[in-house]
């Protein structure tokens, strides 16, 4: 599956330029963008769940278990919030302005999704094995 990258997050709002060179916002956005972590998200959307909450608990891990900068101040909070979003608008996934709240250290809310066909840029393909 093609990715979002890092480098196209950053340069996607002026505002993010600070964590160009942030090890931890690079890793949690890694996280986000894992194969597993976006059907995972998608699977949380249509089950009418945050997108992030699909990740927190991987995010929290990582936060606690390294020696990551992560402060979990506003703006590191919008930024993976931010990064979410990006993560998921090539699959036609776009913020409906719902937020709920989550079971998290870090976050207390988090933003849903809806899907809007004439958004996506990317299909996801998947494959079942059946018995015959």
């Amino acid at each position: 599956m093609p990715k979002a990258d890092f480098q196209s997050f950053i340069n996607s709002n002026s505002m993010l330029a600070k964590l160009q060179n942030d090890v931890d916002a690079q890793k949690i956005f890694d996280i986000l963008n894992e194969d597993a972590q976006i059907f995972a998200a998608i699977l949380a959307i249509e089950n009418g769940k945050p997108a992030l909450s699909a990740s927190i608990k991987k995010i929290e891990d990582y936060v606690s278990k390294t020696q990551s900068n992560f402060s979990a101040s506003n703006f590191e909070r919008q930024a993976v919030g931010r990064m979410q979003k990006f993560v998921l608008e090539p699959f036609g996934y776009v913020p409906n302005d719902v937020k709920k709240s989550v079971n998290s250290k870090i976050f207390t809310v988090a933003t849903c999704y809806e899907k809007d066909e004439s958004k996506a840029t990317m299909i996801i393909k998947v494959m079942s094995e059946e018995k015959i």
